[in-house]
């Protein structure tokens, strides 16, 4: 009979185990998503928010019950029901048998909680349940068992900022402290949703979800959860909901500078916890031989270069890393039951929590879209005017960037409207419309797919991942199979996946590198003047992209006589 151990990291807004015997590959399984309501929704006293979103894991061994969805809910139950559904794709396969489970927690997780979990996972069909710390679970994984160093985890996920110092001697190890802070990434979220309600304040709009704590506000809290990844991934964002008004319709954009000072600026604010762990340990920072960094917030690139001043090596880890470290632990409890680690005793009664620091808003800017017809086609109308003003100038490949983004949004609605007559099924979903444009793509035809992605979208215009998914799509039709005959359609679709997201930076490097593909095709073909056209229009996209530079230098030198 096989004998499975297995490792779990308890997250925020995540459950994630791996499983194996001895020796064996790991298994992945990830518990996330709409079915689980690890984030609650409560209200809030003060601040731009009414409502906070703690994961329903802090409430563990506090709450009874709390509220899930319109719903009471038990957190033990919760919890359960998901550890039940490792334990059963673990015990899916005949002759299996499950051995040491260890879970990691965090180290603010006290007396109370600990025992809570442990009875949920006795509950649960786990026998024999070890619990671990993320930090010595971080370091496990990272020391593999065998290395020897002295460990400095920074580890920051959605409830916040933990530290650990952790002395790791070929597969023992000792904790030599740990420090906390409430910073982390619902910290960021609350900031760029506070921010976006401030913008729409202060023109005297307050959007319907303001006065209730219904479906709208989690919704919103993922809306700004997206919004943060694109601004720590380096983009300007619009904020994807428009909210109505006298005259049309308000949408905020953030600034992508403004977010990466405020972030640096949050994560610089747990500096002095570095300081104080290691004075605790009367230790300096060149006794720390690496940094480990864990949690989805420890990836943006604000924490990275604050961290980095730190002067010590970093290194950043998997989504999965805890939970491998905490399966590695469990094989050594396989072979030898007493614990390889030394660590401080849990705290019997909860941390006194920090007050987040508070932080100005985002800047933000304020933009009004047409909301009726005879404002489309004053819109329209001005497009045409600016061309003749262009061509005027004698700026004529902008005046060509203008009218083609027309003809692109108008081509677009109207490949919409051939698929809407294909597909009497007028009450389809946009579930169902979403799986159908995958499937047309799927079976290349890319066409079809992108009108019927658009027509999801248009059934449900506030998911964001389903407007993601539709912008997707018209990106990989775009790049499948770039030739110099399909350079148009190719062109148009990611022209009119700009003008759904006109600040995305990925769609205008996708612009850059499309144009530099035909550009390169054109010059090999000996078509030097159009090449150097759409040479230079690659530029307008991404003035820095190397290639398209090193192009037009060689057909400028080709042009000196």
């Amino acid at each position: 009979m096989a004998v499975i151990h297995v490792g779990i990291d308890l997250g925020s807004t995540s459950l994630r185990a791996a499983y194996s015997a001895y020796g064996d590959a790991a298994t992945i399984v990830t518990l996330a998503g709409a079915d689980w309501p690890w984030l609650l929704c409560e209200r809030a006293a003060g601040g731009a928010i009414p409502v906070s979103f703690p994961s329903l894991k802090s409430r563990l061994g506090i709450a009874a019950r709390v509220e899930s969805r319109g719903a009471s809910v038990v957190p033990a139950d919760v919890v359960a029901r998901a550890l039940n559904v490792v334990r059963t794709e673990i015990l899916r396969e005949p002759g299996t048998s499950i051995g040491h489970t260890v879970i990691s927690v965090p180290a603010q997780f006290f007396t109370t909680q600990r025992s809570a979990l442990l009875a949920v996972a006795a509950d649960a069909g786990f026998a024999d349940v070890s619990l671990i710390t993320d930090s010595v679970a971080a370091v496990i994984q990272q020391t593999a068992g065998v290395h020897t160093g002295t460990y400095l985890v920074y580890g920051m996920g959605y409830g916040g900022c933990e530290l650990g110092l952790v002395r790791a001697v070929r597969g023992t190890y000792r904790v030599l402290g740990y420090e906390g802070a409430a910073t982390g990434g619902a910290t960021l979220d609350a900031l760029v949703l506070g921010s976006w309600l401030t913008a729409l304040r202060r023109h005297g709009v307050v959007p319907d979800e303001t006065y209730h704590t219904g479906a709208g506000w989690p919704q919103l809290q993922r809306l700004a959860e997206q919004v943060k990844l694109r601004l720590a991934a380096g983009e300007s964002v619009l904020f994807p909901r428009a909210v109505p008004a006298p005259g049309g319709e308000l949408h905020v954009q953030f600034d992508q500078s403004s977010f990466h000072r405020q972030a640096q600026a949050t994560v610089t604010g747990t500096l002095d916890r570095i300081t104080t762990l290691l004075a605790r340990a009367e230790l300096g920072m060149d006794a720390v031989d690496l940094v480990t960094l864990v949690g989805g917030s420890t990836g943006m690139p604000a924490l990275r270069e604050v961290v980095g001043g730190l002067g010590r090596p970093a290194a950043g880890t998997d989504d999965d890393h805890i939970a491998r470290g905490a399966l590695r632990h469990a094989h050594q409890l396989g072979r030898r039951p007493t614990p390889a680690y030394d660590e401080p005793l849990p705290a019997t009664e909860p941390r006194k929590t920090d007050q987040v620091p508070q932080v100005s808003p985002l800047a933000a800017t304020v933009l009004t879209a047409p909301g009726h017809l005879a404002d489309v086609e004053r819109t329209r109308r001005s497009i045409f005017d600016s061309a003749r003003q262009l061509i005027s100038a004698g700026r004529l490949d902008a005046a060509r960037d203008e009218l083609r983004e027309l003809i692109a949004e108008a081509q677009g609605m109207l490949d919409e409207l051939d698929a809407a007559a294909q597909e009497p099924g007028g009450a389809a979903s946009a579930t169902e419309l979403i799986a159908t444009a995958r499937k047309c793509f799927q079976d290349g035809d890319h066409r079809n797919a992108i009108a019927v992605a658009h027509m999801a979208w248009r059934k449900d215009p506030h998911d964001v991942d389903l407007f993601e998914e539709m912008l997707d799509l018209h990106c990989a039709a775009a790049m499948a199979n770039p030739a110099m005959t399909s350079f148009e359609t190719d062109e148009h679709w990611l022209r009119c996946a700009l003008h759904h997201d006109p600040t995305n930076a990925r769609i205008r490097n996708l612009l850059a590198e499309r144009n530099y593909l035909q550009g390169r095709d054109l010059l090999r073909s000996g078509n030097r003047t159009e090449a150097r056209r759409v040479l230079r229009a690659t530029l307008n996209w991404a003035p820095d992209h190397p290639a398209a530079t090193g192009l037009l230098a060689e057909l400028d030198q080709r042009r000196v006589p």
